[in-house]
């Protein structure tokens, strides 16, 4: 290799290299800027290094030490880097087509050839040192950066801006990320010192004599005094413990499956010192103990359970994953009866889409002794349960021999409302599945603004209206305000929706995410809701679109009228109803 070309530092000027400019100076080996080192740069402070001189630096050395002051110039300006292998090749390069240049003889310098040659080298060195991967377009995402990176590419006009404090705080957070494990490594070290400590501390206090067990160990002045004794209780593990009613109710309830509470239970045993070969602590002894005793205890339960005088029949299908196969789905019906303190759950049997479940729900409540108890019905508001000739209702009754109350479910009930004052609106005309005014909302959910501190078209009664729906406004705010225990989350955002619709917050009202629509089954009572009072409060953004894109001429003064309904009307009987019957 070619000896590096160094020179008096001491002085401003210097000599002149080929191929090079001015001769090395230690000040050559920091690299200084704002802006990504040029290739100048780059040579310049690896041949400072002195790389492949006697006592100095491998070139592998130098091209490492350069590498690193490169590096948090492509992490300020937020660039990513090849890999330090690739780097440190691409340096090397640089420098061996420095040298081949400058090793030309001086009787060849003056040739165009050479001229050509040394331009070559002059533009290479003058550009930004490409350290980028080649699809470095395709890795970042900020347009200011990708900005920077091609300026780099050609001008190199751009420079480093001030310090940018969220990609500061990004990368604080990465280091943090990144030194984790190892401080969860070393904090697991020391507990795991001082819990070793800690047992041999004991294990000698136990080869102690007995009488010395409890002598207080001399303390110095100001430390508080302790006994070295070993507190616990002796007890008889008997060899059917999984057996047991009360270990089996445990185990079940806190849903422990046989598996992990055999291994627990001779995990426990063995800690203790115990014998595990004495007990029956196998997965097959826990599975079976738990099939036959909570048969056992659903049985003494069965017989213990009296039912109240008067109670109201409960029942209720789903789809849910079989028990055997997850991926599976099948229809259960619930069961439950029970009064104004206490309900009782009667059972959860599976059966097929065929199958009457009158029938089922009637041989529950023979099996629990509780069909003369039996005066009200509470249901779904279905044709299935409600029909007039073999719906459940019906047959619920025919079973029994005797009338009984009807009690459909309150959200059902309302239902039954909404569909109603829905149909005579003819807000929806259409007959499929789904409500088509809201499948279009859900396309077209996009361009529309989802923060309630945009622009809205509440609702403003005329001089007409205002006695009326001024009290009725007044009346459901104040009920909107002290309901807020809201079970779900759809609840929740019907009464907020109602809030911005009547303007109650005023300026001070807190702002509120428009959730993007999901279902639109016509079965989904809250879509009527939900989406009718989006699209009221919309009104004026939705105008802007194109005739048909959402909504129709004719609905919405249709949307507008089923939004004041829901408002003042329907909902606070919904808030206040707060029985289900």
């Amino acid at each position: 290799m070619l000896p590096s070309p160094t020179g008096p530092c001491q002085t401003s000027s210097h000599s002149l290299v080929f191929g090079l400019g001015p001769s090395i100076t230690n000040e050559d080996g920091i690299i200084t800027g704002a802006k990504l080192p040029n290739g100048r740069q780059i040579l310049r402070c690896m041949l400072a290094k002195k790389p492949g001189g006697n006592g100095a630096l491998s070139q592998f050395e130098a091209t490492k030490g350069v590498l690193e002051q490169v590096r948090p110039f492509y992490k300020k300006a937020n660039i990513p880097m090849v890999s330090d292998k690739r780097a440190c090749h691409k340096m090397v390069d640089l420098v061996n087509a420095n040298n081949k240049l400058r090793k030309i003889s001086q009787a060849k310098r003056s040739s165009e050839t050479t001229a050509k040659q040394l331009e070559k080298m002059e533009c290479r060195l003058d550009a930004t040192f490409p350290l980028w991967p080649p699809n470095v377009e395709k890795l970042i995402d900020n347009p200011e950066d990708l900005a920077f990176l091609a300026s780099m590419k050609t001008d190199r006009v751009a420079t480093f801006g001030v310090l940018d404090k969220k990609l500061q705080l990004k990368g604080k957070r990465q280091e943090e990320r990144q030194a984790a494990p190892a401080a969860r490594q070393s904090r697991c070290e020391k507990e795991l010192e001082e819990i070793t400590a800690m047992s041999s501390l004991v294990s000698e206090s136990d080869e102690e004599p007995e009488e010395d067990t409890n002598r207080v160990c001399p303390t110095s002045e100001g430390e508080p005094s302790y006994k070295r004794n070993k507190t616990g209780t002796n007890v008889f593990i008997p060899h059917d413990i999984l057996s047991q009613p009360s270990v089996v109710s445990l185990a079940t309830g806190l849903k422990i499956s046989p598996t992990q509470q055999a291994a627990f239970t001779r995990g426990l045993v063995a800690e203790s010192g115990g014998e595990c070969t004495h007990l029956s602590a196998s997965y097959a002894t826990a599975d079976r103990a738990r099939r036959q005793v909570l048969e056992t205890i659903s049985e003494e339960r069965h017989k213990q359970w009296t039912p109240p005088r008067l109670c109201t029949l409960h029942w209720d299908s789903k789809l849910t994953p079989m028990l055997s196969n997850v991926r599976q789905l099948e229809e259960h019906l619930t069961v439950l009866v029970g009064d104004a303190e206490r309900l009782k759950l009667l059972g959860v049997p599976a059966y097929k889409k065929q199958t009457n479940e009158a029938r089922l729900t009637c041989k529950l409540l023979q099996d629990w002794c509780c069909a003369g108890q039996v005066v009200n019905m509470a249901f779904d508001t279905t044709a299935s349960n409600t029909g007039h000739l073999t719906a459940a209702c019906i047959a619920i009754q025919l079973s029994l021999g005797r009338p009984l109350l009807w009690s459909g479910c309150r959200h059902h009930i309302g239902e039954v409302l909404l569909n109603q004052v829905f149909t005579d609106l003819k807000v929806e005309t259409s007959r499929s599945p789904e409500v088509t005014l809201f499948t279009r909302l859900r396309e077209k959910w996009n361009p529309l603004p989802q923060e309630s501190r945009s622009r809205w078209s509440r609702y403003i009664p005329g001089n007409t209206e205002q006695p009326l729906l001024g009290k009725l406004r007044a009346e459901l705010v104040r009920c909107a305000k002290e309901v807020t225990d809201h079970k779900r989350g759809d609840y929740r955002e019907f009464v907020q929706l109602c809030l911005v619709f009547l303007d109650a917050g005023g300026e001070e009202q807190t702002a509120v995410t428009f959730q993007r629509p999901g279902a639109l089954h016509k079965a989904r009572w809250m879509a009527k809701l939900l989406y009718t009072l989006k699209l009221a409060l919309m009104k004026q953004h939705i105008a802007l679109l194109p005739q048909g894109t959402i909504t129709t001429r004719q609905q919405v003064p249709k949307s507008q009228t089923f939004a004041i309904f829901i408002t003042h009307i329907y909902a606070k009987w919904w808030l206040t109803c707060e029985k289900s019957v």
